[in-house]
């Protein structure tokens, strides 16, 4: 009894720790997708151009786009791709 248990108490802790790091991933995809949005627009209104763009910008805009062409997938997409880093990262 103490095992069944003990394995339950682990899969509720896994799956706690695994829907929260799916909700930072969540909002991390939504404000970078939103921080894309506002880069964008101040590209299409000359407000910026693209010389005074930061990497960080580059990815904000990158994030916007995978948003647009791929929709609800994003946040997938993300957590996937997290999770192959965090596997090669193991094999090194």
């Amino acid at each position: 009894m103490k095992k069944v248990a003990a394995v339950t108490l682990s899969g509720v802790l896994l799956f706690l720790g695994t829907s929260a790091l799916a909700k930072q991933i969540d909002d991390h995809t939504v404000r970078e997708e939103a921080e894309g949005k506002i880069i964008w627009q101040q590209l299409q209104d000359n407000e910026v151009s693209c010389a005074e763009l930061t990497d960080d910008n580059f990815g904000s805009l990158g994030e916007y786009y995978m948003g647009l062409m791929v929709g609800n997938a994003h946040e997938s997409m993300n957590l996937w791709w997290l999770d192959v880093h965090d596997e090669q990262r193991h094999d090194d």
